[in-house]
């Protein structure tokens, strides 16, 4: 009995058990979530929290979130419920203003779904303005008050606009509407530029946004302009029609060919050519007692637009009383002969001075010799053999293509032994003996035969005693006082510069001259000009502009390589004017004029009925009578002034 009861009894207990152990265990609990709306402004960024979805779990099981629905993946949301923007994405409220999302919230075991609105508020944004390039066409001749361009801009916002340009000029303004002008008193000029790039700033006074406009300047024929007509200098009232008065520059802005013609012309007398150049008219003559000056109306054109110009010519009076004559003095055709006038023979004389006897000494250049010419016209050789360098009595002496020489009151003759390099000293008696100079070219100052000089040229001697010396070769005046001590005057290297002392610059100085002031006269033979020098060491232009043959006073007077000069106490100079085959004058009023000498010859006569071949060198004698050194008709011509 007690054997079949024990296991019906454990069977029992066992599906007793098992039986309310299954009946006994809880049931899990779903998540709760209600549908929920955020609202959040359009302006939200990435970082903040849009809003936080609410749920809960009855068995306080850890919930997680996921979105099912998703604006266009604009939102993310964290397993804490926090809704924020997916990284990158933005708002905007034009486009959008509501937004629906599916929540899923889980236990990790059931879930639930809700439906979270998300509302977007409207923010006032502010834009900048909008501008884009812009292009614009405008004349050159618009003016001042004219309106070029209405800049156009817009803006999202509908704000004001203001204007500025920003680019660094001084030809344009633009208003706060954007009206587009020239500053007052500007100009446009096709020919000096035809385009301006602008960059503008609009401005709704907040934000700014810029570009460049671009205004193409159009070219308008416009009629030719006068650039200078100042070098229409007075003229002497004996010029004939060849002579060029002055000349009218103009230019054209298109670059067209300008035409030249006389509108009104009340004398008749005058002509302009092609190249406006002003003339007499063929037999045609001034006359200074008639009229002083004549005005004429010069008219340029370009064939359809022109422009007028009233010009002045002064008359320079000339004195008709006055006459030169021209005679011949000595020698004859080239060679070497002493003898009486026409017997003598030189060769290439290029210096000549005279005493207060009236004796003339001539450099005989090629012959290398000193000469001696009597007032009956006699001559002689003083010292000179062949060429050489010595020291010694007269003949016996020797010297190398001297080019000037002076004599001073005790009839001592200094002699510039060029290509020897020295000064050199002839007594009366024919000694001849070294002053200044020693055995090599130099420019160093110093006493006698310690200086240097390098290819001396030019001679004369002031009031004091001191000989003046035109240093060719290294472009200075030079002087060397009664001691032989020698010092510089003006110049230093080759060039043209008026200045004071050692800051001027000569270029080869020829010959020299002193008046009765001490102002010293210069030939600056390459620089075809006649110099000045002050007794304060101003230097300074007295004649002369560019190579040429012209008359006058100012910038239009023009030498061709003078050679000479010679000084008078007044200050009136004598320039033997070579390469133009003329003797002029420089009146102390600086006015320019033919004295003798015409075309390249030989011809004796009056005033400027003569000629002359590479006239070289000039002095003054007694009586006002003037030597020249007619170089290339190897004889010594005279001139006796009749007034």
């Amino acid at each position: 009995m007690k054997t079949i009861k024990m296991p019906v009894w454990l069977l029992v207990c066992c599906l007793t058990v098992f039986s309310c152990k299954k009946d006994d265990e809880p049931e899990n609990g779903l998540p709760l979530i209600k549908n929920q709306i955020f609202s959040t402004p359009e302006n939200t960024s990435g970082n903040e929290i849009i809003g936080t979805v609410l749920a809960t779990d009855p068995d306080d099981d850890t919930l997680s979130f996921t979105l099912t629905t998703n604006s266009n993946g604009l939102f993310q949301i964290k397993n804490t419920g926090e809704i924020r923007l997916s990284s990158g994405s933005l708002l905007d409220y034009e486009t959008q203003n509501s937004h629906a999302l599916v929540v899923s919230v889980t236990d990790g075991t059931d879930s639930a779904k809700a439906d979270i609105t998300i509302s977007v508020s409207d923010i006032d944004e502010n834009q900048a303005p909008t501008i884009a390039s812009q292009n614009f066409s405008v004349a050159e001749n618009i003016d001042d008050t004219a309106t070029i361009a209405n800049i156009v801009a817009t803006d999202p916002n509908n704000d004001a606009l203001s204007f500025t340009i920003t680019t660094t000029q001084n030809v344009f303004e633009i208003s706060d509407s954007g009206v587009l002008k020239l500053q007052d008193g500007e100009t446009l000029d096709f020919e000096g530029n035809d385009t301006y790039i602008l960059n503008i700033s609009v401005s709704d006074g907040s934000l700014t946004s810029s570009t460049d406009i671009t205004i193409q300047v159009t070219d308008i024929n416009e009629a030719p302009v006068f650039n200078d007509a100042s070098n229409i200098d007075d003229v002497l009232e004996n010029i004939d029609s060849d002579h060029v008065i002055g000349t009218i520059l103009a230019s054209d802005p298109e670059g067209d060919v300008i035409l030249f013609s006389i509108s009104s012309d009340e004398s008749g007398l005058f002509e302009v050519n092609g190249n406006g150049e002003i003339s007499l008219l063929a037999g045609k003559q001034l006359d200074y007692e008639t009229a002083t000056s004549h005005t004429l109306g010069i008219q340029i054109s370009d064939a359809s637009l022109s422009t007028q110009l009233d010009v002045t010519i002064g008359v320079i009076d000339v004195d008709e009383i006055a006459m030169a004559t021209v005679t011949t003095l000595a020698g004859s055709t080239r060679g070497f002969a002493d003898g009486l006038i026409t017997q003598a023979r030189f060769d290439n004389p290029r210096a000549i001075t005279v005493d207060a006897n009236g004796t003339v000494y001539v450099a005989d250049t090629y012959n290398h010799k000193i000469r001696k010419i009597t007032a009956s016209g006699e001559v002689t050789t003083l010292a000179g053999s062949d060429e050489g360098d010595l020291n010694g009595a007269g003949t016996q002496a020797q010297f190398s293509y001297p080019q000037g020489i002076a004599v001073d009151a005790d009839g001592n003759v200094y002699v510039s032994d060029t290509n020897n390099h020295k000064i050199k000293k002839i007594t009366p008696s024919g000694d001849v003996t070294t002053f200044v100079g020693g055995s090599t070219s130099g420019a160093s100052n110093g006493i006698g035969t310690a200086a240097r000089v390098q290819f001396p040229h030019g001679l004369a001697f002031d009031a004091d005693g001191n000989l003046l010396l035109a240093d060719y070769g290294n472009h200075r005046i030079r002087k060397i006082s009664p001691t032989a001590v020698v010092t510089t005057v003006a110049g230093s290297s080759q060039g043209y510069v008026d200045a004071i002392g050692v800051n001027a610059r000569f270029y080869y100085p020829r010959q020299i001259g002193v008046d009765n002031t001490g102002i010293i006269y210069v030939m600056d033979s390459h620089n075809h000009k006649v110099r000045r020098i002050d007794t304060q060491r101003n230097v300074t232009t007295w004649a002369g502009s560019i190579q040429g043959d012209q008359g006058g006073s100012g910038s239009s007077v023009a030498f061709n390589y003078p050679q000479g000069l010679a000084v008078e106490a007044d200050g009136t100079v004598f320039v033997a004017d070579t390469s133009n085959e003329k003797i002029k004058k420089i009146a102390t009023d600086q006015v320019v004029s033919d004295f003798v000498g015409s075309t390249l010859g030989f011809l004796d006569g009056t005033d400027l009925n003569t000629q002359f071949n590479k006239p070289w060198n000039i002095t003054i004698g007694p009586n006002n009578i003037i030597y020249v050194a007619d170089t290339n008709n190897n004889r010594i011509r005279k001139i006796v002034r009749t007034n």
